[in-house]
């Protein structure tokens, strides 16, 4: 039995299964019946008895040949099953005492060997005949008792003890391999479960150590992208020389390049954990195409490509859904498209394709004439860190992330991305997106609604509030910078603080409307210092607390508000996001006591300040760039 186990063990499979559970019965059968077949014999029992127990164990004997060298454990089974269950069984039978004989069991033995070797529907059939054949049997010689050759007394007794005595240990033998291989199954599933256990701990370790990782590396890189995009926002601010002014807008291209490729790898990193939402909320439709186009018009332009807006002006012009991942997915389409196009043109397509109450079905199309996908390659097109083609395209850059998200963000949003494309022809990208309806308004010629949306929008893009109280906190001299310039542009003379300890002095002599505190920090970090401020009550309830971060992986701004901050605001700093949170929280006072317009243009911000942002000035005769500090211009 140990034996048959251990062939269990080492192959695993249903079939092996099947043959050792066949040996078991066919063995055991056959020593039962050479005993059986001299017992017989030797009591004197009929001879056509014994001719059938002789046939029967040499059937079991073909039996066993054909299931281990021809490996045909079906065929041996329906052998034993048709001829010994269906004919030998009945000879005995009549020949043995009838209903007087042991071969009740027998029949018995039959069905069951029917049961645990015989597959598919065979078994039912062969299941019917033998119930038949031993019906037949008992009620024939039941009304036809002459039919049967009868036996002394102790044969009878011999026959029904031995008969009793072979089913019962083979019956037994065979629940005894049932409850080992049950009781190995079960050790297998508990050596399983323990072994998902630990690949599930050693998955969260894993997991835990890469989000540890995003964060560092997040922290890490978006920091100095912080001071370049920071510092190159306030030269186009500020500077009037169109070569310097050239410069920096290569700065800001190249830079949100860079931002673009940390920010797919951090999504990619949240979709991943689960932790990636989806947020509904009242958009614009028209303001929503327009930042897609304007964002995306300048690469056009760069590579001589020309960009065609393709808007049905029976859009609703206000919408309900996550409009941050519906420009996501879009944006990353456009973005390919260009990437991947060398010449010709990038069409988006938006229409309406009908409303149901009080929802619309949108198709979105970004075409293209760049260099198409090959069939063989489209099956690779949606794995993640999978970049088509290597060769022709090994001078694009890219993670290969871009359509991994896309349909990861459609699939939350109960879409699915399509693909047309023909290879050195172009592609197309499409995909019908559910949105609710805010306002059923048709959008109209949405090129004059944004117009007429956006006509103040460059003194709306900064605030005013000169009183103002806001702390700056970070131990980077740069970012304080950063930060510093881009408050003073909503007229707004922020205090600095580089550390937790002088974040806490400050806040023990001042109190303000809102404290921008870094959290990485060397000694006390910023989660530390909020916990001290609290536990010292320093922190009064009209003060804003807000994360101020590179950190921008799974479930940051989460984990901020969890540990007490009000808001979170990420590294590098955007001013639109910036201006967000100081309108969120900023009292009426902060902008003045006459209650003016909090909205002024950017040339009205900030007085002169010495602000340690570079100007550069050209010698015109030697074509030299010198950088020297220059003060903020009011």
């Amino acid at each position: 039995m140990k034996e048959w186990i251990s062939r269990i063990n080492q192959h695993r499979r249903q079939s092996d299964i099947r043959l050792v559970l066949f040996n078991i019965i066919d063995i055991a059968g056959l020593v039962g019946g050479t005993v059986s077949m001299f017992i017989s014999y030797f009591a004197g029992l009929p001879i056509p008895q014994v001719i059938a127990i002789f046939l029967a164990v040499l059937v079991l004997a073909v039996a066993f040949y054909t299931a281990n060298f021809k490996n045909n454990v079906n065929g041996a089974a329906f052998l034993i099953v048709f001829v010994i269950s269906l004919l030998l069984f009945p000879i005995m039978f009549y020949t043995n005492g009838g209903l007087y004989s042991g071969m009740g069991f027998w029949f018995l033995l039959g069905i069951i060997f029917n049961f645990l070797l015989i597959e598919g529907a065979l078994c039912f059939v062969l299941l019917v005949l033998q119930i038949a054949v031993t019906v037949f049997c008992y009620i024939h010689t039941y009304f036809r008792p002459e039919a049967v050759i009868m036996v002394e007394k102790t044969g009878v007794y011999i026959d029904v003890v031995q008969s009793l005595v072979v089913v019962s240990l083979i019956i037994g033998l065979i629940v005894r391999f049932q409850n080992m291989v049950y009781k190995e199954k079960l050790r297998e599933l508990s050596e399983m479960n323990e072994e998902k256990e630990r690949l599930a701990k050693v998955a969260a370790d894993a997991n835990h150590a890469k989000s540890s990782f995003l964060a560092q590396m997040s922290h890490e890189i978006r920091t100095p992208i912080n001071a370049v995009l920071g510092m190159n926002e306030m030269i186009l601010r500020k500077s009037r020389d169109e070569d310097i002014l050239d410069y920096a807008r290569n700065i800001d291209s190249a830079g949100n390049t860079l931002l673009a490729l940390i920010n797919s790898i951090l999504d990619f990193s949240k979709i991943e954990d689960g932790k990636m939402d989806i947020i509904p909320v009242e958009y614009d439709t028209a303001s929503l195409i327009n930042d897609l186009y304007h964002s995306i018009i300048q690469r056009a332009d760069a590579k001589g490509l020309e960009l065609i807006l393709d808007v049905d002006e029976t859009l609703p012009c206000a919408l309900i859904g996550d409009n941050v991942r519906v420009s996501q997915v879009i944006m990353n389409l456009l973005t390919n498209a260009v990437k991947y196009t060398e010449r010709g043109r990038v069409v988006l397509s938006i229409r309406s394709q009908g409303k149901e109450k009080d929802e619309v079905k949108i198709l979105v199309s970004v075409r293209d004439t760049g260099i198409g996908i090959r069939d063989e390659d489209l099956g690779r097109l949606f794995e993640s860190f999978e970049r088509l083609d290597e060769v022709r395209n090994h001078n694009i850059e890219g993670t290969g992330l871009g359509i991994s998200i896309v349909t990861s963000f459609l699939s939350m949003m109960g879409s699915k991305l399509q693909v047309e494309s023909r290879y050195g022809k172009g592609s197309n990208f499409y995909f019908v997106l559910e949105q609710k309806v805010a306002d059923e308004t048709p959008i109209g010629d949405y090129e004059k609604r944004v117009k007429d949306a956006g006509a103040h929008k460059d003194k709306e893009d900064v605030i005013s509030a000169p009183y103002a109280k806001v702390l700056l906190v970070d131990d980077n001299e740069m970012n304080l910078k950063v930060a510093r310039n881009l408050l003073m542009l909503c007229d707004i003379r922020p205090e600095m603080a580089s550390s937790g300890t002088e974040t806490i002095e400050r806040m023990r002599k001042t109190t303000y409307d809102i404290v921008f505190l870094d959290h990485m920090m060397p000694g006390m970090d910023g989660i530390e210092t909020l916990d001290r401020l609290k536990s010292e009550g320093l922190v009064p309830e009209n003060t804003a607390m807000v994360a101020l971060t590179a950190n921008a992986v799974v479930g940051a701004r989460e984990n901020y508000l969890a540990a007490g901050f009000k808001d979170y605001l990420s590294k590098p700093i955007e001013l639109k996001y910036l201006v967000e949170k100081l309108t969120a929280y900023l009292p009426a006072e902060a902008y003045g006591q006459k209650g003016e317009d909090k909205a002024v243009s950017v040339s009205g911000a900030a007085p002169e300040e010495e602000s340690g942002i570079p100007e550069f000035v050209q010698e015109e005769e030697s074509g030299v760039i010198h950088v020297r500090k220059a003060p903020l211009r009011a």
